[in-house]
C-alpha cells in the first residue's frame, strides 16, 4: 500500500511563486519532515506546466 501525499499549499505556493527569480531555494528542515517529498512534488507542478526535465536541478546529498 502507498501512502498518501499530504500537499503542503503554503509551502509548494511559496516556492511557486519565487520560481523564475534571481535567488535559489533552499528546502532545509528536521530529518523525515517531507523536504523531498515537497521537492517531488514541485517538480511534477513544473513538468505539468511544460518545464523540460533537463532545466529541472534536484540535488540530494543523501544518495
Amino acid at each position: 500500500m502507498k501512502a498518501k501525499l499530504i500537499k503542503r499549499e503554503p509551502y509548494s505556493d511559496f516556492l511557486k511563486e519565487t520560481i523564475g527569480g534571481q535567488h535559489i531555494k533552499i528546502i532545509t528542515g528536521v530529518r523525515r519532515a517531507g523536504k523531498s517529498t515537497l521537492l517531488s512534488m514541485l517538480v511534477n507542478d513544473l513538468k505539468e506546466s511544460g518545464i523540460l526535465e533537463d532545466q529541472i536541478v534536484q540535488l540530494n546529498f543523501e544518495l
